[in-house]
């Protein structure tokens, strides 16, 4: 039997322009807003090579627990949807196993399919994910 993925991770990048202090207050509001749906944990942070200061950081990396819960899918891209929007030039990536989906600001049409993606991750086995 194979083993589901214990976390779906979030990655957004960090705009050049942006204070260090800046971005890690949209990392925690994005982890907030993900704890409504899961418990979260943060992924230490991604420093750019070449970067002017071992603590630039270029990408930050949530963690939110997997479940078999039917809305999981749905729920996670609309929460990552709308910290887009309120937070606007920025992308995001879910990814699940080895399924990695990237989100700027989509259309209602593609929230769907992206919505309809990470469900399909999550039930592969590819992904290595059962329903049960």
């Amino acid at each position: 039997m194979e083993q589901a993925p214990e976390f779906v991770t979030v990655t957004f990048a960090s705009p050049p322009e942006e204070p260090e202090d800046a971005f890690l207050s949209r990392t925690r509001e994005l982890a907030l807003d993900l704890r409504e749906i899961g418990p979260v944990d943060f992924v230490p942070a991604v420093s750019a090579p070449g970067a002017k200061s071992a603590g630039e950081i270029v990408a930050g990396v949530l963690a939110i627990a997997a479940t078999a819960n039917p809305d999981y899918a749905q729920a996670v891209v609309q929460t990552v949807v709308a910290f887009l929007r309120r937070n606007e030039n920025r992308r995001a990536s879910l990814k699940v196993g080895d399924i990695e989906l990237h989100i700027d600001q989509p259309t209602r049409d593609e929230v769907a399919r992206i919505i309809d993606a990470m469900q399909t991750a999550l039930d592969s086995p590819a992904a290595g994910r059962r329903r049960r």
